[in-house]
């Protein structure tokens, strides 16, 4: 099976949508940012175009998301590779904004004539994507210029995006092109490759001569950098296109997707705007008793709306006045009628064979608005709950770490079965938080009575030395030529220790969930301000039992550093084998790397989850301990489940003790960590 170009770096995937989108857009970011090389960019899902989100000092890019909309999760590498290239496309005009290369846009009094806004807006950005997609990353990161070619050429199989050079061939082998036309045909030799003889074999010489010219100034342009004289450069783009007509409506077809949405504003009936006569009304506005609202109109429409708002009267009148102007025709006496008549042809708004500049302006903007897909702002549309969903997922930092406990454990096949379910297994991400209280209960002082003890048995005092720190009452021997006049502390087992306090949040703990929290805030609160020490505290449950029984979502409560504590709700089920397995994984990316690892798991029952999975706790535990030098203890409160008794003791060994309720925990970790840190 061949690979994508995304599948080289990508390796974090979820069947979940929101997650998937989350890790879509991490990715991203980086690997933009490392070939790039251009410092940080702040990417993002959303929904305004680029000209809203780019420009001045900020490296904004925002990311397409129309590539994905109907793509299954995990996304395929083909969609993420296009996905990549817009947003490499996107940076490039960030890059090129920092570094006030672009070309400026003309004032008002510096366009050529007949050259609208839209128009040199759809210039400038032709000119800049050629330059983006050929030039910017060549020497640095061509790799970027390769999945630009893979955006573009997913926009060319899009209905609403390709160019029909077919149709382009058509209408200038009959002479019908126009301005727009021109433009598109360049945009499809510059950005898209149709650039070979055989494609443009069939055009005609004035046609491929235009294009050559073009094609000569992109040249001039980039190899300039656009460091070129704008007005000069617009100047001669405009000169070579003025020749062709303006584009009509007829030029743009409707994407599927719109609706008909140009056609819906004809139908409006709106009077103050002229173009809902043209296109939708028969009949003119109320509030323009002069009709000048018809000016514009196409001469088959102006011959409709004669022959349906016309009066029989009128009819008559201009068939006698039709008879009078041919008897004054064979009179000679004609030039006064064809003064009238020229006039009367102007007010029914018969198409000038003279392009007429400012007229219909709202509609040719649209035309050329249009004519770039990067300049549709529909492609980065999220559905409103999507991105709700994928807010929510960075905001709690939310991870599918399913894929990355498969692999951990890939060697001893404890979690194969994960491999057959189209469904995300293990979910992480940050509880609500709640502040930490800086509080001295009994845990917190028994945690520093520990360290207390610690400190006294594994400090040795050396004194009478001949280095460290001067001991004032051996000075009378530096008369004596004795330089022993020194004393020092060493401490014998510094500590460089890692934590996790792993505790089930299964529905049986909801009656005694407030003294479980109270009682890992204080385990937190103690552990964290100790040297040598980091500290996590993780609490699982799962969405319920059944079909998915062996999904987990593991709650990040508390790591080092941070000022407040989580908390989550106790519910579902007990997915023990699921949680352990990512402990691993998640102590290396929360904690970092340490000589000694810990695990106490905190738990009120036995995993349910055993048989789904076909591992055991026990080996679980056993490769926890020689592949990752991580202890691991369990403190179970089961009451009167004398059963679950038996095969938590059998799991766990001599790293197992039972509790008969939860207010016998605070004692039973007080004891467990002394005798770690200090007896052992």
């Amino acid at each position: 099976m061949t690979k994508s170009l995304s599948d080289f770096w990508r390796t974090r995937r979820s069947y979940n949508k929101a997650i998937e989108m989350k890790t879509v857009l991490e990715d991203l970011k980086a690997f933009i940012e490392m070939a790039a090389d251009e410092g940080n960019f702040n990417v993002s899902w959303g929904t305004t175009s680029r000209q809203e989100h780019g420009g001045g000092t900020e490296k904004n890019v925002v990311l397409s998301y129309i590539p994905l909309a109907d793509v299954p999760t995990p996304f395929s590498g083909e969609a993420v590779d296009v996905v990549a290239g817009f947003a490499a496309h996107e940076a490039g005009h960030r890059i090129r904004d920092q570094r006030g290369q672009p070309v400026r846009l003309l004032s008002d009094s510096e366009r050529p004539e007949g050259m609208t806004v839209s128009a040199e807006r759809l210039i400038r950005n032709i000119l800049e994507d050629a330059y983006i997609d050929h030039y910017l990353y060549v020497s640095k990161a061509p790799v970027l210029g390769t999945y630009i070619r893979h955006g573009r050429d997913w926009d060319m199989a899009q209905s609403r995006y390709a160019i029909d050079s077919e149709e382009l061939k058509a209408k200038a082998q009959s002479e019908e092109l126009t301005k727009l036309d021109i433009l598109r045909l360049w945009i499809k030799y510059e950005l898209y490759g149709f650039s070979s003889a055989e494609e443009l074999k069939d055009f005609p010489d004035s046609v491929l001569g235009t294009l050559l010219s073009l094609a000569e100034i992109t040249d001039t342009y980039c190899k300039k950098k656009g460091l070129v004289d704008a007005v000069a450069m617009y100047e001669s783009i405009w000169g070579e296109i003025k020749g062709y007509a303006q584009p009509s409506k007829e030029d743009t077809q409707p994407s599927p997707d719109s609706g008909g949405e140009q056609s819906d504003d004809s139908d409006s009936g709106d009077g103050e705007d002229t173009q809902g006569v043209a296109f939708g009304t028969d009949q003119p506005p109320e509030d323009n008793p002069d009709g000048d609202s018809n000016k514009g109109n196409s001469e088959g429409e102006d011959a409709e709306e004669d022959e349906d708002g016309e009066s029989e009267e009128d009819r008559n009148e201009d068939e006698q006045d039709g008879d009078d102007e041919n008897d004054k025709d064979d009179d000679g006496s004609s030039g006064e009628s064809e003064i009238g008549a020229d006039k009367d042809e102007e007010q029914r708004g018969l198409p000038d064979p003279v392009d007429r500049p400012g007229e219909d302006t709202a509609e040719m903007d649209a035309l050329y608005d249009a004519a770039l897909p990067c300049q549709d702002e529909e492609r980065h549309v999220i559905p409103e709950s999507l991105s709700q969903a994928v807010e929510d997922a960075i905001v709690l930092d939310k991870e599918d770490i399913t894929q990355s406990v498969i692999e951990e454990f890939k060697d001893e096949h404890f979690f194969d079965a994960m491999l057959d379910q189209y469904h995300s297994n293990i979910i992480v991400e940050k509880a609500a938080t709640i502040t930490l209280p800086d509080q001295d209960d009994m845990v917190s002082r028994s945690i520093r009575q520990i360290f207390n003890f610690r400190k006294r048995r594994k400090t040795r005092h050396s004194r009478g030395t001949e280095e460290g720190t001067v001991s004032q009452t051996r000075l009378y021997r530096a008369g004596m030529s004795d330089m022993h006049l020194y004393e020092k502390r060493d401490i014998k087992d510094s500590l460089d220790i890692n934590v996790c306090i792993l505790c089930d949040m299964s529905s049986s703990v909801a009656s005694s969930q407030d003294i479980l929290s109270q009682c890992v805030n204080s385990l937190a609160l103690g552990l964290s301000r100790r040297k040598g020490v980091k500290v996590c505290a993780l609490a699982y449950n799962s969405p319920g039992l059944g079909g998915k029984g062996n999904d987990v979502h593991i709650f990040r409560l508390f790591e080092t550093g941070d000022k407040k504590v989580g908390f989550c709700k106790a519910d579902g089920g007990t997915p023990t084998v699921a949680a352990i397995g990512a402990v691993p994984g998640l102590m290396r990316k929360l904690l970092g790397r340490a000589n000694d690892n810990l695990l106490i798991h905190i738990t009120d029952g036995y995993a349910h989850d055993e048989q789904y999975l076909k591992t055991s706790i026990a080996d679980l535990i056993g490769v926890l301990a020689k592949k990752y030098n991580i202890d691991t203890y369990c403190l179970a409160i089961l009451r009167d489940h004398v059963g679950q008794a038996v095969l938590l003791e059998k799991a766990y060994g001599k790293s197992y003790e039972g509790l008969n309720s939860y207010e016998e925990l605070p004692e039973a970790l007080t004891k467990l960590l002394y005798n770690l840190l200090v007896t052992s």
